[in-house]
C-alpha cells in the first residue's frame, strides 16, 4: 500500500510519464522476477544519500538543548547514527518524471548502445505499487535543496530520503521508499535475519499494468531491438517495443 508521504513533492500533471532507464540484463531480470528492485540507500552510490542539509543538523543541537538535554551534544551525534544506520534500512526504487525522453539520462545510466527504458505514468506507478500486499511504500517527486543554506521543514525519518542535492536535479526523481525500522515485525524470522544484511528488496508489481512502452536506446542495433521484442514476447509482455525517438530522422 502506498503510504502518506508529506515529505515528497508531486507533480501538478499526475499523469506524466515516468521512466526507468537499465540496461538489457536488468531489463531481463525485471520480467524474470516480476519484481521492481528496491537497492538499499547506502548502495546508491550518492555519499549524501540519507543524510541531513546543514542548517537541520545545526538547528537539532539548538533543539536538545532547549529540552534540556543535559549533553546536547552527545545526544546529537546520537541522533547522527540512528540516520545513518537508516540507510542500511531504507530501500529506493528510482524513475524519472517527464514526458519526454532524456539523452542525458540514457548516457549517464546505460551503455549507450544496450539500453532500455520502460515507461509508465506517475499514477500508473503509484497504483501499482499500491496493490503491494503487506508492504508500507512511501511515493513522491523528491525535493532538491542546496545542503549547504536549504532547511528541510519535515523532521520524519523518511524526510533525508525525499530530498537530494540541486546537482542531481536534471534526474527530476520520482522514488518510491520502503523502511525497514529494526523494530518492524516481518514475516519470519528467516526474513527478520535477512534484512540487516540484504542489499535490496524485490518487490512483486502487476507488470502488465505497469508498463506502458518499452524504449531501446539510441544507435543500438536492429538485433537488440529483435531481441528484446522476443524476450518480452516469452514474459507476455505486451507493452509495445520501440527504438529510441531519439533515433527519428531531422527533417531539413
Amino acid at each position: 500500500m502506498i503510504a502518506r508521504s508529506p515529505e515528497f513533492g508531486s507533480p501538478r500533471n499526475k499523469n506524466i510519464k515516468v521512466w526507468r532507464y537499465m540496461d538489457f540484463t536488468k531489463f531481463v531480470s525485471l520480467l524474470s522476477t516480476q519484481a521492481l528492485y528496491f537497492p538499499r540507500a547506502d548502495r546508491l552510490g550518492d555519499p549524501f544519500e540519507g543524510s541531513w542539509p546543514k542548517p537541520n543538523v545545526q538547528n537539532r543541537q539548538r533543539f536538545l538543548e532547549i529540552l534540556g538535554a543535559s549533553d546536547p551534544v552527545l545526544a546529537s551525534e546520537g541522533l547522527s547514527s540512528v540516520t545513518r544506520m537508516l540507510t542500511r534500512r531504507a530501500y529506493i526504487n528510482c524513475w524519472h518524471c517527464s514526458d519526454y525522453e532524456s539523452a542525458a539520462m540514457w548516457k549517464v545510466y546505460v551503455n549507450a548502445e544496450q539500453g532500455i527504458a520502460i515507461q509508465t505514468t506517475y499514477t500508473q506507478l503509484r497504483d501499482c505499487l499500491g496493490a503491494v500486499p503487506n508492504e508500507q511504500i512511501y511515493y513522491g517527486r523528491v525535493r532538491y535543496l542546496d545542503y549547504s543554506t536549504q532547511y528541510t521543514p519535515h523532521q520524519a525519518q523518511l524526510a533525508p530520503f525525499a530530498c537530494k542535492r540541486k546537482s542531481f536535479e536534471h534526474e527530476k526523481e520520482v522514488r518510491a521508499v520502503i523502511l525497514r525500522l529494526p523494530n518492524q515485525v516481518v514475516s519470519s524470522q528467516e526474513h527478520a535475519d535477512e534484512i540487516d544484511t540484504a542489499e535490496g528488496l524485490p518487490i512483486r508489481v502487476d507488470l502488465t499494468n505497469l508498463i506502458q512502452g518499452v524504449f531501446v536506446a539510441p544507435n543500438a542495433p536492429t538485433w537488440l531491438l529483435s531481441l528484446v521484442e522476443d524476450v518480452s514476447q516469452k514474459y507476455n509482455l505486451s507493452a509495445p517495443v520501440r527504438r529510441s525517438q531519439l533515433d527519428e530522422d531531422p527533417l531539413f
